[in-house]
């Protein structure tokens, strides 16, 4: 039980909320908490201060080192996400996740020494926003608004601002103020006005974000605009850019981890979080398993032997400074010109953009306990669809990793020879995966039925991948799913016969057998990978539908991806239509139950709840309300930086524009360039196959053979021992190395899991904030000198000190209050004393706060603590020492003996 709570912390971080009570009193002492590593360390030395009130030499390097902490910059976080056809329940989990971070940023902005603190902008880029030859906003901007102003209506004693909608170059801008002060801006892009699609609404943002925003002067020459950059990016190191889907959801303990990562080593350039499928249907349960073990084994793998190799842009966070380097944005706006651009830049965006950091020795990060849902393709059409845009551009950026391996070994500290040559073999062993799994069925097949020969087994086999691979090449994506689909039933009734006879066979040869100890072994690290990640063991159960669809996701998928990459379509929402509200089409019981098992090639509609609270309006009222027929406000000076950027970077056309030529010839030059693409591509298509095909061919042939002799020789090739109980076991040497290779690679995986954990253990433990007594922040001390107090501290004392207080105060003390009040600013040390004329300190007055039960508890300690003297001058305006400042305290009472000294009264810690 201790083992599984513990792992629990690794996983989750869930904030407790402070009382109303120690809230007051923490506030108004404005004191810190202490961490529990420090609190460990909290020796005499450190917090004993001599009678002459001097500090003693180790705390002011403490206090030095804590000057130089609250000098950094507040970071400045940019939410950008990224819609184009989301359902209105997508965009209200969008739009949820930020009005939590509205809420969480006004609630750590009240202290203005939190170690937490940040700001942030909340921006949504909408791509294909308006409505044909028209310049209304089209249904799915109507959708957002619709959402945002049902949820809006339902908040409690808050209230969201729309501000005037603005005309720019690109289309327009929605804006409003969120409920506790924060912005948050749509913009619309018109396809007419400016590039469409997700790399090129990134570049909008960045360039903005690093350019306009930090007054770099844009229309200075190229080289001159890259040194602004190199003298602007110590300032950018604070500023953080979160990419995200129109479609997911988080938490901001879940950003204030990335941004954790991202203080602790400067190096880091990106930090990804646990991305979690959500959805309903088989699809999404295989989805569930699959990222599982992606980010369990394959992710922290990358994490601890190297660096991460894609920060998924659903949820990933990135230095503003990293991504100001001169090869990594100028880069990133490059233009595809060339067939493997296409897939290299536009498939995979989010990969390429990694790409080019880890070539300028940026390392990427993945924080497990950093989580992030985001909704998962239900269909199998989709799904196909989806992983046939990702597995072309993985591989393209993998090669062009690898085809540069020296300069980037060379360039980035964390990339080293060992890592590059497990990218490498991870590279080859996706490429030859069909053709193993290939002689894997055929031998588990032939295993089975012993009368069947190897190569009956091996034509059964081939005849639905040769079909399949025929299709792809001269049919119709529609056939070419549709046959994967019945294929993968089919395979799916072959596995779970395979899996019978492999457990029947285990248990006749027991463990004079290969196969037993490496089933063992592999069920046993999922299993024990899953109780590692105690909070996630519910995706062990989908295994078996994962297990059952290897061949389907491993062969046919692989196939329907090499030979359909010339189709550059994104594959995902593009037939999405938004309904009237609450009304679903009609469908027959077949139709129905095809939705239900995630096979229907009609997309599912999301958008059927009942929106509560939100009155009824007027359609036409509604769509003139995000119109922009007429102008609105503009900012010139800003509608002057998008000019550059869309003349120099996303034109329509791809290019610069040219106002030599009329419109028809630019349209036809569109035309052409489109046609020449498409044949570029078929060419690099059917290079890729034929080499893809040939690989596993060559490899197939040659082992399916080797097994052949061997069984026609009767195991000639095979290698006799004796097992245990006398029986004798035949290895063959193909197999065996193929077993060894496998347990090898996933052993590793392993052991990188456990040390990634313990890593996250870490980083969540010395963020922990950990209270041993419901009353342990009623009573906090401030040691040492004081300092000077700022307005936004004397503000926060004054809130904090209300009426109520003031009652709790007796008359002498709130007139001695007030006299501190009216002296602007004039500080005075006040000491404990007995006698009655003396003003007592703040921390007197808190103390008269405290419930007539706490101070019997103090009084009545005795010798069940250990005492430890200190100075007896106490204020609230001093602040801890640097390395008390991040724990919060135990209980810590303060005890007066016969000479009017004070001291801590500290509880020993059981380590």
């Amino acid at each position: 039980m201790w083992f599984i709570q513990v792992m629990s912390t690794l996983t989750r971080h869930k904030e407790k909320a402070y009382s109303s009570k120690t809230s007051m009193v923490r506030r108004s002492l404005h004191v810190p908490e202490v961490h529990i590593f420090n609190l460990i360390t909290l020796d005499e030395s450190t917090v004993k201060l001599n009678r002459n009130g001097k500090v003693h030499p180790e705390q002011e390097a403490t206090r030095e080192r804590k000057q130089s902490i609250n000098a950094d910059p507040v970071p400045m976080i940019y939410l950008c996400a990224t819609m184009w056809h989301e359902t209105e329940l997508e965009m209200k989990q969008l739009l949820k996740s930020l009005f939590r971070m509205d809420k969480d940023q006004w609630d750590i902005s009240r202290c203005a020494e939190h170690p937490d603190r940040y700001n942030f902008e909340a921006h949504i880029f909408f791509d294909d926003a308006f409505t044909k030859n028209s310049s209304c906003a089209n249904e799915f901007v109507q959708t957002f608004d619709t959402a945002l102003k049902s949820l809006t209506s339902t908040s409690k004693n808050k209230t969201m601002k729309t501000l005037p909608k603005e005309v720019t170059p690109y289309g327009g801008k929605l804006k409003w103020i969120l409920p506790y002060g924060n912005k948050l801006i749509a913009h619309l892009k018109d396809e007419k006005k400016i590039r469409k699609k997700k790399r090129w609404s990134q570049v909008m943002y960045m360039y903005y974000f690093l350019s306009y925003k930090l007054g770099v002067n844009y229309k200075e020459k190229e080289f001159e605009m890259e040194r602004e950059f190199e003298k602007l990016k110590e300032k950018a190191k604070s500023i953080f850019i979160l990419a995200l889907d129109g479609d997911v959801d988080f938490k901001p303990a879940a950003v204030k981890l990335l941004v954790d990562r991202m203080k602790r080593n400067e190096e880091v350039g990106a930090a990804c979080g646990r991305i979690h499928p959500i959805g309903e249907g088989p699809m999404v349960w295989y989805q569930k398993f699959e990222y599982a073990v992606s980010h369990w084994l394959v992710k922290a793998t990358e994490h601890v032997a190297g660096c991460v190799l894609c920060s998924p842009g659903c949820f990933s966070l990135f230095r503003g400074s990293s991504l100001m380097d001169a090869k990594v944005l100028k880069v990133y706006t490059t233009s595809s010109t060339e067939a493997r651009h296409h897939i290299q830049y536009d498939q995979g965006e989010d990969r390429w953009l990694c790409t080019l950091l880890l070539k300028q020795g940026y390392k990427i990060d993945y924080c497990a306990a950093s989580d992030a849902y985001t909704f998962a393709p239900e269909e199998f059409k989709v799904f196909f669809n989806q992983r046939r845009r990702w597995t072309p551009s993985t591989m393209a950026n993998i090669m062009d990793l690898l085809s540069d391996w020296r300069s980037v070994t060379k360039r980035n500290n964390y990339v080293t020879l060992p890592y590059i040559g497990l990218q490498a073999f991870w590279f080859l062993s996706s490429l030859v995966t069909p053709g193993v799994l290939l002689l894997m069925i055929v031998g588990a097949i032939n295993l089975i039925y012993s009368d069947l020969s190897l190569i009956g087994s091996l034509l059964i086999n081939l005849i639905p991948i040769v079909v399949f691979v025929l299709l792809c090449f001269f049919g119709s994506t529609d056939h070419q799913l549709n046959f994967a689909a019945a294929s993968s039933v089919v395979y799916s009734l072959v596995m779970m016969i395979v899996l019978i006879g492999l457990i029947n066979e285990s248990v006749k040869q027991g463990f004079c057998s290969i196969t037993t100890p490496f089933f063992l072994s592999v069920c046993g690290i999922f299993v024990i990978t899953g109780l590692m990640h105690p909070q996630e063991m519910s995706c062990l159960l989908h295994g078996l539908l994962f297990f059952i669809a290897i061949p389907s996701m491993s062969i046919l998928l692989m196939i329907y991806s090499i030979i359909n990459m010339n189709n550059v379509s994104w594959g995902t929402r593009e037939a999405q239509q938004i309904l009237a509200k609450g009304h679903i089409s009609s469908k027959n019981r077949f139709q129905s139950f095809l939705d239900k098992i995630g096979c229907s090639s009609i997309p599912q509609d999301q958008n059927n709840e009942d929106i509560e609270g939100q009155p009824q309006q007027d359609e036409h009222v509604h769509k003139a309300s995000l119109s922009f027929e007429r102008e609105g406000t503009r900012n010139r000076e800003e509608d002057e930086f998008w000019k550059w950027l869309i003349n120099t970077y996303l034109h329509p056309s791809g290019s610069s524009p040219n106002t030599d030529i009329d419109e028809e010839e630019e349209s036809r030059c569109i035309e052409e360039n489109l046609k020449k693409k498409e044949l570029e591509l078929k060419h690099l298509r059917n290079k890729a196959s034929l080499a893809f095909l040939l690989i596993n061919g060559i490899f197939t042939t040659t082992l399916f053979f080797l097994q052949k002799i061997n069984a026609d020789n009767k195991g000639d090739l095979s290698i006799q021992l004796t097992c245990l109980d006398g029986r004798s076991l035949h290895l063959e040497p193909i197999s065996m190395t193929f077993t060894l290779v496998f347990g090898i690679l996933l052993t590793v995986q392993f052991v990188c899991m456990i040390v990634h954990r313990f890593k996250t253990f870490l980083q969540i433990n010395s963020i922990t904030r950990i209270r041993q007594h419901p009353d342990i922040d009623s009573l906090c001390l401030d040691i040492g000198d004081e300092q000077k107090e700022d307005e936004h501290h004397d503000d926060c004392i004054k809130q904090d000190t209300s009426a109520e207080n003031e009652n709790a105060l007796g008359p002498l003390e709130r007139t001695n209050a007030k006299k501190k009040t009216k002296s602007k600013g004039k500080k005075k040390k006040y000491r404990r004393s007995n006698t009655s004329n003396v003003e007592p300190s703040t921390s007197d007055q808190v103390l008269s706060r405290v419930d007539q039960k706490e101070k019997n508890d103090i009084d009545s300690v005795g010798g069940k603590y250990n005492t430890i003297p200190v100075q007896s001058t106490f204020t609230a305006k001093t602040p801890l020492p640097d390395i008390a400042r991040s724990y919060p305290l135990p209980d810590i009472h303060i005890k007066h003996n016969a000479e009017n000294q004070s001291s801590l009264d500290i509880p020993p810690i059981n380590t």
